[in-house]
């Protein structure tokens, strides 16, 4: 007998077990589609450790192609992030606000995936002011929730590193008390 996933439809062994869902197989085949969901719900748990309050917006769409976060920095910056294939943008600067600009980060933090980092400053003034024009169009876009985060809190910075320090102290000393050597 052959079994094979229906699209999002239940086990055709339904009587033998328990129903199962299987997902909608275009997830399966399209290794380019982000799952924006996952992505939301990833960054929520896996920051909320260093952020005054970070929650999925619940006034914004939210499916497999487009989410929106709302956080507030230990610093007391609020923004409204959204979640595309193109990765994590600054959208404004209230929860479920989208107006589009966000004044870039005060700190020295890690910068967006568009924008230029050490570029050569050419003798042309008329090419300079171009270029200064087209960065300030350019939208602040970073690849993780951390690299947004790392940017845009000085505190998240601290907070993060904190962490990484505390859990490689833990594997230290497990790999210590598993050799029989103390640190």
């Amino acid at each position: 007998m052959s079994i094979k996933p229906t699209d999002g439809g239940e086990c055709p062994l339904k009587d033998a077990h328990e129903p199962m869902k299987f997902p909608p197989l275009h997830f399966a085949t399209d290794p380019e589609n982000k799952l924006c969901t996952v992505e939301a719900e990833a960054a929520v748990t896996e920051t909320a450790f260093a952020v005054r309050d970070i929650r999925i917006s619940e006034a914004l769409p939210f499916n497999e192609s487009l989410a929106y976060l709302n956080l507030t920095t230990l610093e007391g910056e609020s923004l409204c992030v959204q979640i595309n294939a193109n990765g994590f943008q600054p959208i404004g600067v209230r929860y479920d606000e989208v107006n589009g600009r966000v004044p870039p980060p005060e700190s020295g933090g890690p910068t967006p995936t568009n924008h230029t980092v050490g570029a050569v400053a050419d003798d042309d003034d008329d090419d300079d002011e171009r270029s200064d024009e087209d960065d300030e169009e350019a939208p602040e876009v970073y690849e993780t929730i951390y690299a947004l985060l790392s940017a845009r809190s000085p505190g998240f910075r601290d907070r993060f590193s904190q962490r990484l320090t505390e859990r490689l102290t833990e594997l230290q000393a497990q790999v210590d008390a598993s050799s029989g050597t103390d640190a």
